[in-house]
């Protein structure tokens, strides 16, 4: 969604990237043939300058949201009211949770699996084959008491608890790259989101679900027991038996949570359908504060930059410009 900060901008940028367009090609028709061989450049300026475009945006986002956390006093679980909030506190486990990747317990993580593919001049790039997060609520808990927070669609600002190389499987696997970050039981915390009524009771239970079948496919001990014809392929069936077994797992452990653990709170902290701010940060809020400051910074001196390192391009190419400013793509592919 785009910032509010930014929004009265974007029709203008829009208008004048369109505009700038218009005039190369209608410029361009009137050139020597010569010159309309530097269209594919024109196109690499416009693509480059809607990148441009995009940073800046960024940039509004990540002000917007330090204005916003800049703004609101830090509340307390107990006497937190409805509406945008930030709360600091410890991470505790709503049920069992572990990351695919380390196995270790937690109650949020997010996973990316990336492989090392082959590039022009014998180059070597990272290219992503997988990634992930987890959706299950959590809570967080403070001296007053805890709340409960749902991570879908949250911006999370977290170190990384892991990173590994491997070798792929078989005689050519290829290497691969394993980062991980995840939120532990009894970690500190911040959170600053829309606190509202508890209702989507459903959708914690396909969270759950989802959780465990994700671990199921990342656990080849397990998926061996699925294959139950030993054939080395898991079939529509057997996958569906799978999911059933699942299903009834969870059940049983929800039967056995709810005759040991009083009702959850009818509060939950997570992203908002007005405010759709939602931060889960590991470390304080100042320092979230001064994380957001830089990226905001950096972002609307770079942006701008590279949108008039365009423009002046654009016009260099159509020939409004001395051709010294025009970008030299071409030497970059050579």
């Amino acid at each position: 969604m785009m910032p509010e900060d930014a929004k009265p901008y974007l029709p203008w940028i829009q208008r004048g990237i369109f505009g700038l367009c218009v005039l190369s090609f209608l410029v361009r028709g009137f050139l020597p043939f010569s010159h309309a061989r530097s269209l594919p450049l024109a196109v690499l300026d416009l693509l480059a300058g809607a990148a441009g475009g995009m940073v800046v945006f960024y940039g509004f986002g990540r002000l917007r949201e330090k204005r916003l956390m800049d703004n609101i006093p830090a509340s307390k679980v107990r006497s937190v009211a409805m509406g945008f909030a930030e709360i600091s506190g410890r991470a505790q486990e709503k049920s069992p949770l572990v990351s695919p990747i380390t196995g270790f317990p937690s109650v949020y993580y997010r996973y990316l699996i990336e492989e090392e593919r082959s590039g022009s001049r014998n180059s070597r790039r990272w290219v992503t084959i997988d990634s992930g997060q987890s959706t299950q609520p959590f809570y967080l808990g403070d001296e007053t008491g805890k709340i409960l927070v749902d991570p879908r669609e949250a911006e999370t600002v977290l170190r990384q608890t892991f990173r590994s190389v491997r070798r792929g499987e078989g005689w050519l696997g290829r290497r691969q790259r394993l980062t991980e970050w995840s939120i532990t039981p009894g970690q500190r915390i911040f959170v600053v989101g829309t606190v509202g009524k508890t209702t989507d009771v459903i959708h914690a239970h396909r969270a759950q679900l989802a959780e465990a079948l994700q671990g199921l496919k990342h656990d080849p001990t397990r998926m061996k027991e699925v294959d139950t014809d030993h054939d080395g392929q898991i079939s529509p069936e057997e996958w569906q038996a799978a999911v059933a077994k699942a299903k009834d797992d969870l059940l049983r452990q929800e039967v056995a949570r709810q005759a040991s653990e009083p009702p959850d709170d009818d509060l939950v902290l997570g992203k908002g359908a007005d405010e759709t701010t939602f931060v889960i940060a590991d470390r304080s809020e100042a320092s979230l504060s001064w994380t957001l400051a830089w990226k905001a910074g950096a972002s609307l001196l770079f942006g701008p930059a590279v949108l008039i390192l365009m423009v002046m391009s654009l016009l260099a190419r159509s020939g409004l410009f001395p051709a010294r400013f025009a970008i030299p793509w071409e030497s970059l592919f050579r």
